[in-house]
Formats: C-alpha cells, structure tokens, sequence
C-alpha cells in the first residue's frame, strides 16, 4: 500500500473500496458514540438506530453511500488538496466573490498579494 493520502496515484481504486467498506461496517455495526443526548435523541427521531444507553448511533451502509457519493470504478479520482500551515481549506475569492477550496495556486497568489 502507498502512503501520501487518498488521491490520484497515491491509492489504488482498490485500497481505497477496502477502506470504504471498512468505514461503513464500523459505522453500522460497532456504530458512533455521541456524548450529546440532545444529538442521539435528534438523530433517533430520524430514524437512525440509537442506543442511548451506550450513547451510540449506527449509521445503515446505504446512508454513508447516499453521504458520500461513493465512486464507481470509473469515476474520477479526487484531486489531492492540501492545508498549508494556519490557512482555511476554504477561501474567499476576491475576483469571483465565490467560496473555493485552497489550492496550491490559491495560495501562491494571495502570498503574491501580501
């Protein structure tokens, strides 16, 4: 397996179903603790499996697909994106005064600025 995170070249489609599936029996079947009973009592009214007891929420496979999105084998990979040091993963383009993810060339240009 090859390191550097989930994107083009770094994973293979394989290892990351792997990964995937991985991630959705544990958040079916082992589940997700919350301290907050307000938030359990919030998700059971929506009809997610809730042991308030254990303060655990199990999230079924087909909500985690309908969450991400999850790719086929021929959809594209995601691009690598990266957090420089203290800067937002989001940012305030002031040509478009659009909100969009930081990019290397996102930051190249507001260091040009400053």
């Amino acid at each position: 397996m090859r390191v550097f995170g989930v994107a083009k070249g770094f994973l293979s489609y394989d290892e990351m179903q792997m990964i995937h599936e991985g991630v959705c029996r544990v958040l079916s079947e082992v589940g997700m603790k919350i301290e907050s009973e307000e938030f359990l009592k919030v998700l059971k009214k929506y009809g997610y499996n809730v042991n308030l007891a254990k303060k655990v929420v199990y999230f079924p496979e087909s909500y985690i697909e309908e969450l991400t999105g999850h790719h086929r084998v021929d959809d594209d990979l995601p691009e690598l994106r990266f957090n420089a040091g203290g800067y937002p993963h989001l940012y305030l383009d002031p040509e478009t005064d659009e909100v969009k993810p930081h990019t290397f060339d996102s930051s190249l240009r507001m260091a040009h600025v400053a």
